[in-house]
């Protein structure tokens, strides 16, 4: 037994770094953030839109996404405690693969994947598209918000979970499985989830941490996220 633990377990591993307690700890962050974030965008609507008459539709999709900024400063808050300043290292130039070229890949397989979705959906009749208007300023904004939804999950998931998992165990198999799983498990709520949706989401989340841990970066991540999302 002790054999095995020296071999899957490194001697540093902080009890917190646990794969269970530390999803726990992720999810409670989680929770922290939705709060601060719903505070921020109240406060954005009260004093910036408070006179301007009814919401419109973009504001009101624009500070849902927007939202989860909150989960961006619990989250870095969190990581600047003394022993989790190295993650922060993953959110910048710590990583080789946070540059401009792997964010263009990410947001072009985002991109691809997204497309051929529609692609086939319009192919089947299920569905149909109508444009009739075009507002740089609006879409620009909406990717911003949207960019600061799905980045926000993979600072969680891939960023502070993920270097936590790495730090306790050394098979990098077993962060990619646990970060796939929680990704999943913050999906729960989402509305119309299915047992396949959330298979699709576990294997999502996989190959999100394989993108991460083999192209050693995470703005790829962010991007596809991004992309697909949006």
């Amino acid at each position: 037994m002790q054999e095995f633990i020296r071999k899957h377990i490194r001697p540093c591993g902080r009890i917190s770094d646990q794969f269970i307690l530390g999803f726990v700890l992720s999810f409670l962050l989680v929770l922290l953030g939705q709060i601060a974030g719903d505070v921020i965008c109240n406060l954005i609507r009260n004093v910036l839109f408070a006179n301007t008459g009814p919401e419109p539709a973009y504001l009101t999709t624009f500070l849902s996404y927007f939202s989860f900024i909150g989960i961006w400063i619990v989250l870095i808050l969190a990581m600047l405690g003394k022993n989790n300043k190295p993650m922060l290292g993953a959110l910048g130039k710590g990583l080789s693969g946070n540059n401009l070229r792997m964010s263009l890949l990410g947001a072009l397989i985002g991109f691809a994947a997204n497309a051929f979705c529609v692609g086939m959906s319009i192919l089947f009749k299920d569905l149909s598209l109508y444009f009739n208007d075009f507002n740089i300023g609006i879409f620009l904004l909406l990717l911003l918000a949207v960019f600061v939804q799905s980045a926000a999950e993979e600072i969680v998931m891939r960023c502070y979970y993920y270097e936590k998992l790495r730090r306790r165990y050394r098979n990098p198999i077993i962060a990619f499985f646990c970060t796939a799983v929680g990704f999943a498990v913050l999906h729960l709520g989402n509305p119309g989830m299915t047992a396949w949706g959330l298979i699709q989401i576990v294997i999502v989340g996989f190959l999100f941490a394989v993108l991460v841990h083999y192209y050693n970066s995470l703005w790829a991540a962010f991007w596809v996220h991004t992309i697909w999302n949006f």
